[in-house]
Order: C-alpha cells, then structure tokens, then sequence
C-alpha cells in the first residue's frame, strides 16, 4: 500500500501519533434510590415524582443520543420500600441489569439486612460490578462479601477509565455488630493510598471515584469525607457521591468536578466529559441534573419485564392487616 494511502488510513482510525482525537464520553448517574420503583413523593411534598420505571425513560433517551456512554449508582440501592423488601433486594439487581449498569457502590443501607443477605443478594446481581474499595474483612478471614471489588476498568472509544468504589466510613457506627459479622469499614484515605496504586498501574486515562458519600461545603464529618479525599488525591478527575440526598449538578471541590443525584430517582444526573488522547487529560467536564415528574413516562419495557414482581407487591400491599 503506498505511503500516502497508509497516512489515510491512520488518521480514518485516529492512531496516527500527534493527531488528537476529541472522544466525548456521557456518563449518567443514580443514587440512593431505597428501592423506589414506582413513582413517590420528595422531601418537599411534590407527588408522582421519581421511581426507577420513569428514571429508566430518561436513562434509555440519554443512551439513544449519545455514543459513548457510563451507567453508575452511588449505593443505598436496596432498602427502603415494599418493591425491594420482598426480594431483599434483587428486583433491584434485575433493574440494574435490564438497563446495563457499568458499575454501582455498596451503601450503608445495604448492610440493614444483615451481611449474609447482603452476600447472597449480589451474588444474584453479580454480572453488574458492585464497588466498594474499603469494605475489607477482618484479619485472618474470608472476605464476607466476595463480589464486592475496589474498583473496574472500562474501555470508552478507546479511553480507558477507572472506577474505584468507596462507601461511607460511618457504617460501623449505624450497622451493629451482628449485621456487619466480619466485614469492617477501613478509612477512606488510608484505602486510596493502598488502592490507587494498582489502579494506576492499569494505566488508566481517567480515574473516577464512586462513593456513597456526600459533599460537604463547610466541612467533612465522619461519614463525609469528600473534601479531604479531594485534598489528598489531586489525580482523581471526578467524583461521583451519594449518601446525602442532595441535588448537585456541578461542584468544583478542590479542583476535581463533584456531583450527586438526590435521592428515590426524583433526579437522574448527566455529566458531559471529552478526552484528548494526545494531551491525554480531559478538556471538558460539565455537569447537569434532569428532573423525573410528571413529564416522564414510564418506560413500558422496564414495566413489563417486572410485571409479575409487581402484581405479587400489589397483592402484599393490598392485605388487610387489621
């Protein structure tokens, strides 16, 4: 093939060295969903809001007019409604799946069952990775919790990304004795400066933290520690939180972008990325909340699929008790 030809080429794939390539990348974000699957009620009182069934809708259009896109929840996934109570959980293991979850963190309310449960029902949604860096087992023992690993690499448009996973440090002041058995909570910090080593050893592009942990403008506390992860690990591009229910599009903590998608699906959140793969950094990070209402329909695909766990939840709810 003559040279010329070879050059065309190159630059159709966009190996050729010195030439940038803008890759966008949509990454989309859940948290502190408690189970709610239906539509319910926020904080301020609005009705028919949220619920997995309409976030799903928005979730399904993002993915329809973006090429390259990252799926993640920020934890405290399962407890919360009648929906998951049943199923300890699965039924949310089942939505996850259905709508092709890259990864999700491990929250504290994952633990209100106990950690045999919690074992139990992620193994049954173990093709999506659950996170959870810190969540170690005690000296000398089997990991509890198997499935759960630091973090995962993926591969966008060639751009590989590092999610590492972090839960919130207060478990063990919330979760007694009996419900976390062997399974301890290390800290935050500690376990990033054992943790991003071998992260960085994949050679990653990016690196995101996912945490079921809230930003705090006036200060961390103990179960809050997103500004001194911030302070101490300038190398990570974006944080991801959950935890503490709130609505944040856009934040800039110590130089890396933070956000968080409220609560019970009420938000979905949508953080736009491009990636030069010749100046290797990120070029552009924007953030933005979209509001589940009214508006949204239900996705009827998402519907259907659980429709005998619905109808059996319905049946539940519809006894009399007294």
């Amino acid at each position: 093939m003559p040279r010329l030809a070879h050059i065309f080429l190159f630059m159709l794939l966009g190996i050729l060295p010195g030439v940038a390539r803008q890759v966008p990348i949509t990454i989309i974000h859940t948290t502190d969903i408690h189970g709610f699957i239906a539509p319910t009620k926020d904080y301020d009182g609005n009705e028919n809001v949220g619920g997995m069934l309409r976030a799903a809708t928005v979730i399904e259009h993002i993915r329809s007019e973006a090429s390259n896109v990252l799926l993640l929840d920020g934890g405290d996934l399962y407890q919360g409604s009648i929906e998951s109570y049943l199923s300890r959980g699965r039924i949310m293991n089942d939505i996850l799946g259905f709508l092709r979850y890259d990864a999700w963190v491990v929250g504290n309310h994952e633990f209100d069952w106990g950690w045999e449960t919690l074992a139990a029902t992620l193994e049954h949604g173990r093709r999506i990775p659950a996170l959870g860096a810190n969540i170690r087992a005690r000296p000398g023992v089997k990991h509890p919790l198997p499935t759960v690993r630091p973090y995962v690499i993926k591969v966008v448009d060639g751009v590989r990304i590092a999610i590492v996973g972090l839960t919130t440090d207060g478990i063990p002041n919330w979760s007694r004795p009996h419900l976390l058995g062997d399974v301890i909570i290390a800290d935050s910090v500690d376990t990033l400066r054992q943790v991003l080593p071998d992260v960085k050893a994949e050679r990653p592009d990016i690196i995101l933290l996912l945490t079921h942990q809230g930003y705090r403008p006036f200060g961390d506390n103990h179960a809050n520690q997103i500004n001194r992860i911030a302070q101490h690990f300038p190398e990570i591009d974006l944080i991801i939180g959950g935890h503490s229910h709130q609505v944040t599009a856009h934040a800039q903590v110590n130089g890396v972008l933070y956000a968080q998608a409220a609560y019970h699906g009420t938000w979905v959140g949508r953080i736009e990325l491009v990636y030069d793969t010749v100046a290797r950094q990120i070029t552009r990070r924007e953030g933005q909340m979209i509001r589940i209402d009214e508006d949204v329909e239900i996705h009827a695909g998402l519907q259907q699929v659980l429709k005998p766990q619905l109808n059996e939840i319905n049946t539940f709810a519809d006894r009399l008790v007294g």
